[in-house]
């Protein structure tokens, strides 16, 4: 027949586990804490790098509608002078109208990266918040752990990324 704890010692298991839990408690909130400051970060990250991309591809199309404009100008000229000086500007604003396509669509990438961390770090926030509704503390472990794993995979991402425009 197994031996039954006294009381002392039943007092003195609750209290380790308490201790124990109450760590274990600050480790979440601080980790919660660091994780939505870094989601913040990251979700304007995306929003400016957004915005960015709308811009330059709105300078990209007005710059090949300028281009395009010089170009039939040029088509319908009648002075030979000005024809090549339209063709010459048609092609200096193509050529400016494609670099402001590719900034959009750089920053477009950026914009979609940070957005792609975001999910990650709502992921870590998910995983730690739920957590610390688990009696268990080995399961509690297991979360925290796998959170802070994605953390680090989400800074990793972040610190690889341009800052903000």
């Amino acid at each position: 027949m197994p031996e039954a704890l006294s009381a002392i010692e039943v007092g003195e298991v609750i209290r380790e586990h308490a201790k124990h839990s109450g760590r274990v408690s600050v480790v979440e909130a601080v980790l919660l804490s660091v994780v939505t400051i870094v989601v913040a970060w990251a979700g304007f990250s995306a929003a400016k790098w957004e915005t960015e991309s709308s811009l330059d591809l709105t300078k990209a199309a007005v710059t090949h509608t300028k281009a395009n404009r010089y170009f039939e100008l040029a088509l319908v000229g009648k002075n030979p002078a000005s024809v090549a000086d339209d063709e010459a500007l048609s092609r200096k604003l193509d050529a400016a109208g494609d670099v402001y396509y590719k900034h959009g669509e750089k920053a477009a990438i950026n914009a979609d990266d940070y957005v792609r961390v975001t999910l990650i770090l709502a992921s870590v926030l998910f995983l730690v918040g739920i957590s610390t509704q688990f009696p268990f503390q080995g399961l509690r472990y297991v979360l925290i752990g796998v959170g802070v794993a994605m953390l680090l995979v989400a800074a990793a991402e972040i610190l690889s990324l341009p800052g903000p425009p």
